[in-house]
């Protein structure tokens, strides 16, 4: 009511939000007094009728590089030992939790798979991450302990990506893992906030990591990481640039046009076809 009112004060007789599904939501509040458009724009990736969003190429390049960056940084502790069977053993055995944004979709967690392309373009199964899980596979204590004490085991050393939404049924219903670390904190749209420290999905996978036991190794060192708006606004790829660009160059001929609650997005006719912007409901 007080935006309403002080866009009436002000003379304003159209509004562009840029941003997701919570910015549409807003803009659907606001009635059908100004002439509203929706521009498209979430590191998320998950508006419909879009092949992606801008916003997203960029965040997922940053969690790219920020991955082939810190593996060999806190890999370095990595210590191996000998014992007197000749089995391999470890002493310190580094273990890194990277949590990406994501409430309900793991685009971004997925997109981290490109830290394992080397410089050839090839994919190189030996880069990191070893486990990614995105937010809408459901967590399974037990399958991802074992898929970490598989990967601990042979190498010493493990890096782990979770989408910051990622869920797990309690008692047949579905809880956020950040809940479950005691995270009741909300936004303004009644979301979880993943980000906060006290309680992520981050937290408690390591909680969960550190209750695993294996013979060849005497200590598993853990490192939580949470780069939250780091991913968003750190860097602009070129594409994603221009992409934006476009987007924001209709959402002002739309209203030039008189046109009102659309959204403006990015979309492919066919798979060789270039990008195009579009109005849709």
């Amino acid at each position: 009511k007080e935006i309403k009112s002080s866009m009436r004060d002000l003379g304003i007789d159209a509004l562009i939000y840029f941003g997701g599904n919570d910015s549409a939501d807003v803009l659907q509040s606001l009635g059908d007094d100004i002439l509203m458009i929706h521009g498209a724009k979430t590191v998320d990736n998950d508006l419909p009728c879009s092949h992606h969003t801008p916003g997203f190429g960029s965040a997922a390049l940053f969690n790219a590089k920020a991955i082939r960056s810190l593996a060999p940084d806190i890999f370095s502790y990595h210590k191996k030992i000998r014992e007197s069977s000749g089995e391999i053993a470890y002493g310190e055995a580094p273990l890194i939790i990277y949590q990406v944004m994501g409430r309900d979709t793991g685009w971004l967690a997925l997109a981290t798979a490109f830290a394992k392309v080397d410089g050839a373009g090839v994919i190189n199964l030996e880069l990191h991450p070893d486990i990614i899980w995105p937010a809408e596979v459901l967590f399974d204590d037990e399958r991802y302990l074992d898929s970490l004490r598989s990967t601990l085991f042979m190498h010493g050393k493990a890096f782990v990506v979770v989408s910051e939404g990622v869920s797990k049924l309690v008692d047949g219903k579905k809880v956020a893992l950040a809940e479950l670390c005691g995270n009741t904190s909300k936004d303004a749209h009644n979301h979880i906030e993943y980000g906060r420290a006290e309680g992520s999905a981050a937290n408690y996978i390591e909680r969960l990591s550190k209750s695993l036991e294996l013979n060849n190794i005497k200590k598993i060192k853990s490192t939580r990481i949470l780069p939250q708006h780091l991913q968003r606004c750190y860097e602009i790829s070129p594409v994603d640039s221009a992409e934006a660009f476009e987007v924001g160059r209709e959402t002002v001929r739309a209203v030039l046009d008189g046109n009102s609650k659309l959204s403006i997005v990015l979309q492919k006719e066919g798979s060789g076809s270039s990008l195009k912007t579009a109005r849709i409901p």
